[in-house]
């Protein structure tokens, strides 16, 4: 069995993007630095990479030529690899954004209406 294109190129970064999203806000948080610029362009990164999970599930079990089955162990494996490393980015998403919008909400009740 060779695995899917999409799925050699992801294996490489599965959650790499994310992770380092958080890692860089965790560190700026935690140096209490002033809130650094919304990075979109990572945030973005993170999408596609949840995007091309998703794609590659529904290419594996859509391929009639490789015929999963979710009783096999390789197919249960990699449906189940997929999904948390998708469900890993949402996490690292939500978090980022959570803690963004922490940080705002301390800037505003430290400085009202005059939030830098």
């Amino acid at each position: 069995f060779v695995p899917h294109a999409s799925a050699r190129r992801l294996r490489m970064s599965l959650g790499r993007h994310a992770v380092e999203l958080v890692r860089e806000e965790r560190t700026h948080y935690a140096r209490g630095n002033s809130l650094p610029k919304y990075n979109e362009e990572a945030l973005k990164k993170v999408c596609t990479e949840m995007d091309q999970l998703h794609k590659t599930m529904l290419d594996n079990f859509s391929n009639p030529f490789l015929g999963l089955n979710a009783e096999e162990p390789y197919c249960a494996a990699n449906a189940v690899t997929l999904q948390a490393a998708l469900w890993r980015n949402k996490r690292c998403a939500c978090a980022y954004m959570k803690m963004r919008q922490e940080r705002l909400v301390q800037a505003w009740w430290r400085h009202r209406l005059d939030v830098p």
